[in-house]
């Protein structure tokens, strides 16, 4: 219990009398409070309505909601929610729109108008279905003269596998895993005519070269003739007995050739609708079929590491072209139909004399499987594409590679050679499509793609900044609405209720993850380990920081580092427990005792590192290690001046302290006093004052002024619970600790005074720990400032004679060690006639126009003039004369007590007026006496 009741704790800097809930800064200065400084916080509620900051429970919750200060905050939130909301719907408008532009599923298929102006890209992701219409089952159609995006086709609920673009290039036909096609409107970007028809997915589809009809393949093994124009089937051809995977159409447009996992081609009538011929003679899966220019000849791919020449106006084998030695990919031709180019899985490609049936070359270079080939239109360049994210243009001539291109980051998956033009646009698993010019080797920008992409990008990662900051508003908001209402259990059972919910997206988040990891290409794009591990981190940090704001918001800052760094021990020690009883299958004691260990310190220790991280505060402290530094040039921007929460100590603390005590004492103690709130941050808030105590030109001045300031006389922390109020330090009892050297409980009892005592000894080898007379008289009177220290039945100033006895030699030094030696021996008088010698004990003090503690040598110097009328009460020889003095001394100790109460401050006040109390005692035992 302190000698006067304290006041509320006074953060620097003005406060708004109240907060508008329509004043957008109004939202940022409460989130600081929150995260940086809660006393100002809490010195905003008290300032609203000191009796109702003091009451709990349900009437409070009522009480507040009357008082406009508290009723903003509440209405503060639900806006902040809607805001938060709205980010959140425009980051995510965002992020599909960005997905659109970069193409997050894989290229399937590319098509090229006939003038090479524009090309469509079809998407689809092979391992996530998509069951609704949405970018990872899209087509774009692109502007390759512009280098731009035109749209995005959206339909499909499955991805597309292929797209066809007409001959007059006003329409494209895409197929899909969704079983259907679709006709397209390439330049309006809409969609036509839908065809269903089909039971299995579609895999292939070409378009005959008047224009009106599509082929399309499927898993069903059936193809379908489309009438395009309208939009109709015109006729199922059957026969195949395994899924279809290409299709070829002779220039005429009256025959197709269809190749099929059944290890066949089919030569059809398309007039009529029949099979014509079956080719047979492939052992595994035919993945490719093309026909000549004369559409006489048809060269298949199979996986069997072979291609063969047909002849398919008579339905026989020409050649079988072998010395591959892995499956063969793709194929393509040179436009007079004499050569053929095979791409395979053994990472080469094969020039073929298809007229002779024989091998011409081998090009080699390439470090993965070989996917795709094109030819250029002069047919003496060919364009390979491989899964080790390169292309390469191939002189046909001398074999050798004329260029590699380098620039995808993942599977090369589709090229084009754009008609009449020696460029080529190719698409990979990330990014947009990307043009090249052929006879340079060198990536042409799309310029159009780079400025939207730039653009869209700067606006998603200003939107989701702000999206976060208003998260972060949000959770501050709510954070200060539980303290509002039900104290420390509403704010802790708020941070339970927000680690809840956020740990129910983290673990929605880790499945995502783990569902993406089980597909091995997926995982090579998307990195799943990497996004489990990043939400990992996230969730730890975050719950970290979440646990000690919310401490620290509740004036229990050293309980906020250590409380979830214990919390996820424990919890790792439960989830060892649990794994090696409960989940472990194994009977044996080292098959249960070896996972639960293991777990155990996946939690206890892994994860409990994030934590520690955001307990100490550590993702923004390189900012603050920087502001401190800076602060040599600006001082306002070092830590010490605005977070009150600091964990770790940043450079020039104590300068930073010490230049402002000695630009003005006043203002110093001040801001001292706003970092020793901080039990972390103490030990440079006591060097500073140590230094300066022992460099000012008065010391005792200094130290009798942060005594008797009325400034300090407040809080260190805001109190919170009922029992703050009783137990709560004053800030003078903080900073007088301190200089002294002695441990001071910066709050209440309980659990936070134990982290205190443990950050104490955390701290307290970087504390100035010189003993000299200045703080040992510092500790006298921070001793002096508890009631229970002199009012004590055995309390005896000269035990502490060391304290005050060596401070002669500092100015005023001898005025204040003979005023203690004085009310030392006052205290010691048990005997009225001990009092005769209080004259001789202060003869020597006087009260002079630069004393340090005028008030009370004049009190003394009374106390001698009683001493004096003491001994005329020896004196006097009648009884009346002897009651008449009495009566004279005990009026004189009253009004010498009403002048102490007024005029003298602590500590010295309550001596003397023990003193006096002690005297009255005295006169009141002899006038008892003399009555007898």
């Amino acid at each position: 219990m302190q000698l006067t009741m304290p006041n509320f704790p006074k953060p620097s800097g003005d406060l708004p009398e109240v907060l508008s809930p329509f004043n957008l800064r109004h939202y940022w200065l409460l989130a600081y409070w929150v995260y940086f400084r809660p006393t100002a916080f809490h010195r905003y509620l008290y300032q609203a309505s000191p009796d109702v900051y003091q009451l709990r429970g349900y009437r409070k919750f009522v009480q507040t909601w009357r008082i406009r200060a508290y009723r903003n905050i509440y209405l503060m939130l639900p806006l902040a929610v809607v805001l938060m909301a709205l980010l959140v719907g425009l980051v995510l408008f965002l992020y599909k729109s960005i997905t659109v532009v970069n193409n997050t599923a894989w290229v399937n298929a590319i098509a090229v108008s006939p003038n090479g102006q524009i090309a469509v890209t079809a998407s689809g992701d092979r391992a996530l279905k998509v069951k609704v219409p949405s970018a990872d089952s899209s087509l774009k159609v692109w502007n390759l003269q512009w280098g731009s995006q035109m749209h995005t086709l959206i339909g499909h609920e499955h991805g597309v596998t292929d797209v066809a673009i007409t001959p007059d290039g006003q329409k494209a036909i895409s197929a899909s895993r969704d079983r259907t096609l679709k006709v397209w409107d390439i330049r309006r970007g809409t969609q036509l005519h839908e065809l269903k028809g089909h039971k299995e997915w579609v895999s292939h589809l070409v378009i005959t070269p008047d224009g009106h009809q599509a082929i399309s393949s499927s898993g069903d093994k059936t193809l379908r003739v489309w009438d395009i124009d309208q939009g109709i089937p015109l006729q199922t051809l059957t026969g195949h007995n395994g899924e279809i995977w290409d299709i070829a159409v002779t220039p005429d447009g009256q025959r197709a050739v269809s190749a099929s996992a059944d290890r066949t081609l089919k030569v059809w009538d398309l007039a009529q609708g029949k099979e014509l011929y079956t080719l047979s003679g492939h052992g595994a899966w035919v993945t490719k079929v093309v026909l000549t220019p004369d559409g006489k000849q048809a060269i298949s791919a199979s996986s069997d590491k072979t291609l063969k020449v047909w002849d398919i106006e008579q339905g026989k084998e020409l050649y079988t072209l072998t010395g591959h030695s892995n499956s063969v990919l793709d194929v393509a031709l040179s436009p007079d139909g004499k050569q053929a180019v095979s791409a395979s899985a053994d990472r080469t490609l094969k020039v073929w004399d298809i007229q002779q049936g024989k091998l011409l070359n081998t090009l080699t270079g390439h470090q993965g499987w070989v996917t795709s080939v094109a030819m250029a239109s002069d047919g003496k360049q060919v364009v390979s594409a491989s899964s080790d994210q390169t292309m390469k243009v191939w002189d046909l001539g001398s074999a050798i590679a004329l260029h590699t291109l380098a620039g995808h980051h993942a599977w090369v998956t589709a090229i084009a050679v754009l008609p009449k033009t020696a460029r080529l646009i190719s698409a990979s698993f990330e990014g947009p499509p990307k043009l090249w010019s052929l006879n340079r080797g060198i990536e042409q920008p799309m310029l159009g793609v780079i400025g939207t992409g730039i653009g869209m990008n700067v606006s998603f990662a200003i939107a989701l900044t702000f999206m976060v900051l208003a998260g972060a508003v949000s959770l501050a908001i709510f954070l200060a609405i539980s303290v509002i209402a039900l104290g420390i259990i509403g704010n802790i059972t708020a941070s339970l209720l927000i680690g809840l919910f956020g740990s129910l997206g983290f673990c929605v988040g880790f499945l995502m993850a783990d569902r993406i990891a089980a597909d091995p290409m997926l995982e090579e794009v998307y990195q799943a380990r990497n996004i489990s591990l990043t939400l990992t981190i996230i969730s730890g940090i975050l719950f970290g920081l979440l646990v000690g704001i919310s401490f620290a918001l509740s004036s229990r800052t050293a309980t906020g580092v250590f409380a979830s760094i214990v919390f996820i021990l424990v919890l790792g020690i439960g989830v060892g427990i649990v794994v090696a009883c409960v989940v472990t299958e194994a009977l044996s004691f080292n098959g249960r005792l070896r996972p639960g260990i293991r777990a155990g310190e996946a939690v206890s220790i892994g994860f409990n590192l994030l934590v520690a991280i955001g307990a100490l505060r550590l993702p923004i402290y390189p900012i603050q290690f920087l502001m401190a530094l800076l602060g040599r040039f600006r001082e306002k921007w070092h830590p010490a001046a605005w977070d009150e929460l600091l964990v770790l100590p940043v450079p020039r603390t104590q300068a930073f302290l010490q230049s402002h005590l000695q630009a003005s004492e006043r203002e110093g103690l001040r801001l001292v006093a706003d970092v020793a709130r901080n039990p972390f941050q103490r030990p440079w808030a006591q060097r500073a004052l140590q230094t300066h105590l022992h460099k000012v030109s008065a010391p005792l001045h200094f130290l009798y002024d942060l005594l008797t300031s009325e400034d300090f006389n407040t809080y260190l922390l805001a109190p919170v619970r009922r029992v703050d109020w009783q137990l709560m330090p004053t800030t003078r009892q903080v900073l007088l600790g301190e200089l002294a050297h002695q441990r001071v409980d910066g709050s209440g009892a309980g659990i936070n005074q134990i982290a205190e005592n443990l950050v104490w000894g955390l701290t307290r080898f970087v504390r100035n720990r010189q003993r000299s007379p200045l703080t040992r008289f510092a500790g006298l009177i921070y001793e002096l400032t508890y009631t229970k220290t002199f009012e004590a039945v055995d309390f005896n100033l000269f035990a502490l004679e060391k304290s005050y006895a060596g401070l002669s030699q500092y100015p005023g030094g001898v005025e204040i060690a003979d005023s203690f030696e004085a009310l030392a021996t006052f205290l010691t008088y048990d005997h009225l006639s001990d009092l005769t010698g209080a004259r001789d004990m202060v003869s020597w003090l006087s009260v002079q126009e630069f004393s340090i503690r005028p008030t009370v040598l004049s009190a003394l110097l009374r106390l001698g003039d009683i001493g004096t009328k003491v001994k005329a009460y020896q004196a006097a020889t009648t009884t009346v004369e002897q009651l008449a003095t009495l009566a004279q001394i005990t009026s004189a100790l009253e009004i010498l007590d009403e002048e102490v109460v007024e005029q003298v401050l602590v500590p010295e006040q309550a001596i003397l007026r023990r003193i006096i109390r002690q005297w009255r005692c005295l006169v009141s035992q002899a006038m008892a006496q003399v009555g007898q």
